[in-house]
């Protein structure tokens, strides 16, 4: 997989987007989190995809807003699971809320 993602320290919920028209074509599909401001772009039919396919989808990735701010937004690309936060320096995975379970003990 691969991710796309806003920078945390300039992301302005509700007004921000990434979006990859062209991904489905590439036999991507991708999931935006308004929550985190990432984009998951993951394989459409579950077979492996090559990194050439995925750096040919990040490519196509685009940015909109509707905020009248107009500050710059730091824009994040990762290969694989994680996905890089500047402003803390760490690598983060999030997970469908239908797929996480909390367990007591």
């Amino acid at each position: 997989g691969a991710a796309v993602s806003i920078d945390s320290a300039d992301y302005v919920k509700g007004k921000d987007t990434l979006e990859c028209a062209g991904c489905p074509a590439l036999g991507m599909k991708t999931e935006w989190s308004a929550e985190t401001g990432s984009l998951l772009l993951t394989s459409a039919d579950g077979q492996e995809k090559s990194l050439e396919k995925f750096t040919e989808a990040l490519n196509k990735v685009t940015f909109a807003t509707t905020s009248a701010a107009g500050n710059p937004r730091g824009i994040t690309w990762n290969y694989g699971q994680g996905v890089y936060d500047a402003r803390t320096g760490h690598y983060y995975r999030y997970y469908s809320s239908n797929t996480v379970c909390q367990t007591t003990g």
